[in-house]
């Protein structure tokens, strides 16, 4: 009679079912992580819906004229937007 033989054999039974269920519970969060990123896929799709389109010509001549010298910061209107962002943001 080896009492030895079947104490390894409950061990590696045991070893057995914990790698199954590392393995069943690895597949879940997979899932979970597959869900997350669809719903972040549709977020991210509804955010750019939103946005305006962008005028690649008004870029590039914005940023010639900025590399040419010609492009002038008109600081009254600078200074507007600062004071509407700063008072906007203020909790009066």
């Amino acid at each position: 009679m080896k009492i030895s033989g079947i104490g390894r054999t409950g061990s590696m039974q045991a070893a057995k079912h914990t790698k199954r269920t590392k393995r069943a519970g690895a597949k879940g969060k997979d899932a979970v992580r597959v869900a997350e990123a669809e719903a972040l896929r549709e977020k991210i799709r509804a955010v750019l819906a939103e946005m305006p389109e962008v005028r690649i010509e008004r870029i590039e001549a914005l940023r010639d004229a900025i590399a040419e010298g010609r492009y002038e910061v008109p600081a009254r209107e600078v200074a507007r937007k600062i004071v509407l962002n700063a008072l906007a943001e203020a909790p009066w």
